[in-house]
């Protein structure tokens, strides 16, 4: 009888286990494998541009960003508990893109922030309404089918060359100068 009770035990203790760990790997700033650098082959960079202008009014520019969140997603679980939906929609409705400002001074550069569909989504991703919801998961099976806890980001250079960047919560792709994207394609390979 108590033998089972222990394997009744265990059971239960590893489901509780398996349901509370991330979806994915979370990724430190320090962690070298944080930040890979990939190539695509011309064609691969010329059907991107193509299957993302079907999300803009503008013509795809030399530098694309790429910001990719999962459904199923734990890294804002924390604000979740301190927001309610009504203030995280206030939130959005009071403002524009959090990066229009920044892409205002870069306009060589195109941005997209996707996300898996689902609806087991964070508030701060849920209610952005600058958020494209990537249906047909085309993204996902291309780019981004290594799935991490928050999200990750690619960032492709007009040669085709892209930065990988996992982890990436506060899409810090966004925000790489010149000389730490020169710095990562240097130091960083597949």
């Amino acid at each position: 009888m108590k033998v089972g009770l222990i394997y009744l035990l265990i059971i239960f203790s590893l489901i509780s286990f398996v349901g509370c760990t991330p979806h994915g790997p979370l990724y430190r700033f320090d962690d070298d494998r944080r930040i890979s650098v990939y190539q695509l082959e011309d064609s691969s960079l010329s059907a991107v541009k193509k299957y993302l202008s079907q999300f803009s009014n503008k013509a795809i520019q030399d530098t694309i960003i790429i910001k990719y969140d999962y459904n199923n997603e734990s890294c804002w679980s924390a604000l979740d508990e301190k927001v309610t939906d009504e203030e995280m929609k206030l939130r959005f409705l009071s403002t524009q893109s959090p990066f229009e400002a920044y892409l205002s001074v870069r306009p060589r550069v195109s941005f997209f922030h996707f996300r898996q569909p689902g609806d087991n989504i964070n508030k701060i991703i849920k209610y952005d309404p600058f958020i494209i919801i990537d249906t047909d998961q085309e993204l996902c099976k291309f780019f981004f089918k290594e799935k991490c806890t928050c999200g990750n980001s690619i960032l492709i250079l007009p040669d085709g060359r892209y930065i990988f960047t996992r982890s990436d919560s506060h899409t810090n792709a966004i925000f790489y100068s010149s000389k730490q994207i020169t710095g990562l394609l240097q130091t960083r390979r597949n």
